[in-house]
């Protein structure tokens, strides 16, 4: 399964992530907003809510200075706090993450710009991020125009860490088999009989005594036979998804070196 195939859990994880920012900015607004029970007029720059006879209201300086804190809050936790960890509480909750290609976290500078570009993902702005959900489907790895512009990825947590690019285990590697054990050496073989009906050889007459003993050479060493040569080691696999050998999960991500705590069902 394509880790970056969670559409799903990124559409609960952006609802729960809404109705969070909901809450703080109709919190902030009540602690700031001035309250009347008496009709009102308001013009220029305002925020207000009516409920029954009762009006909350901001204006002028006061509902610019509203909108700043709301932005600056977005920002804080859209931008900076999930560049940082990959994450908002909506993906901690549903188990996805943002990172990178390399499979590191975005960073402040990646999660800003994937912040921003909210504004031409969530593009008419009747249906929220129809554009980004769009975008995002049409492309194999499901990036919205924040992730593309950004380089990011939105992937399963238990997979976040490794390269979008060994990521996705489409195909699973089959781990080259073990290298087959070198042929023993081969028995010596017994001298054969000698034929009794063949003629035997002569003994050879006695050599004349040498006039002066000449010295001996040392003789020579017998020498151990060859040993064959030892079969190299098997290479190791390359980094890849393989079956999971401790029966976990279906596959478990292999670096090259170790198995990795990442796993794929």
């Amino acid at each position: 399964m394509n880790p970056t195939h969670v559409m799903g859990r990124r559409v609960v994880a952006f609802i729960i992530d809404g109705v969070l920012l909901t809450a703080v900015f109709a919190g902030l607004f009540l602690v700031l907003a001035n309250h009347t029970d008496q009709a009102l007029s308001l013009t220029g720059t305002n925020v207000h809510v009516t409920v029954n006879s009762d009006t909350y209201y901001l204006k002028g300086s006061d509902a610019t200075s509203f909108y700043v804190i709301e932005l600056l809050i977005g920002l804080l936790y859209g931008g900076v706090i999930q560049g940082l960890t990959g994450r908002t509480i909506g993906k901690l909750i549903c188990g996805i993450r943002v990172m990178r290609e390399d499979g590191s976290r975005p960073g402040i500078g990646r999660g800003v710009l994937r912040w921003v570009l909210f504004i031409v993902d969530d593009f008419p702005y009747i249906i929220p991020m129809l554009t980004g959900f769009i975008v995002a489907l049409t492309n194999d790895r499901r990036q919205r125009v924040g992730d593309l512009a950004a380089g990011t990825f939105v992937v399963r947590t238990g997979t976040a860490g490794v390269p979008v690019r060994t990521a996705v285990p489409s195909a699973v590697a089959t781990p080259p088999p073990p290298a087959a054990p070198a042929p023993p050496a081969p028995a010596p073989q017994p001298a054969a009989a000698p034929d009794p009906g063949a003629p035997q050889p002569s003994a050879p007459e006695p050599a004349a005594p040498d006039p002066a003993p000449a010295a001996q050479p040392m003789a020579a060493q017998p020498t151990a036979p060859p040993q064959p040569p030892q079969p190299a080691s098997p290479p190791m696999p390359p980094a890849n998804w393989y079956p999971d050998p401790s029966g976990r999960a279906r596959l478990r991500y292999w670096d090259g070196a170790r198995w990795t705590e990442h796993t794929a069902q």
